[in-house]
């Protein structure tokens, strides 16, 4: 899950990665039948749930709706390693104002893999404009903790 924050001109030590582990039913895929269009799919949800959350916090913090405007950009692709395929979304939501000097910005990045009956998936966001790396941050150790791999992308 992609959750939004509110900042001003945070700094590194403010913004943290976070990470959060989720396991659901694969519902029958298999890594042969995971495709292109379905990781797709998965995008497009994980667009709309952070779409909507950080669109909350904007009105929980007495913003007018109306004034909801995001910028959003959103890729996904397959990462093969040792044969394993690992469904891969980095996601970007930004909304600033540069007359009030209010910022609403998070990075995050999924990462998938089908085991067994499941689809487990390591979400690592950050309430920033600051990239997450999956090579040396604490998104590199829940990868490797919940799905035994370690990414060099």
């Amino acid at each position: 899950m992609l959750f939004a924050a509110l900042s001003a001109n945070a700094n590194a030590d403010s913004d943290p990665v976070k990470t959060g582990v989720a396991i659901q039913s694969a519902e029958g895929v298999t890594d042969a039948t995971w495709t292109t269009e379905l990781l797709k799919f998965q995008t497009k949800q994980m667009s709309e749930l952070s779409t909507k959350v950080g669109k909350q916090t904007f009105i929980d913090h007495g913003r007018s709706p109306a004034s909801w405007k995001p910028m959003t950009s959103y890729e996904s692709s397959f990462y093969i390693v040792g044969g394993k395929k690992y469904g891969i979304i980095k996601a970007h939501v930004r909304l600033a104002s540069p007359t009030t000097n209010f910022t609403i910005s998070t990075n995050a990045i999924r990462i998938m893999a089908i085991q067994g009956n499941d689809l487990v998936s390591v979400s690592c966001w950050r309430m920033s404009d600051r990239p997450i790396s999956v090579t040396d941050s604490p998104c590199k150790d829940a990868i490797m903790e919940n799905l035994g791999v370690s990414l060099a992308m």
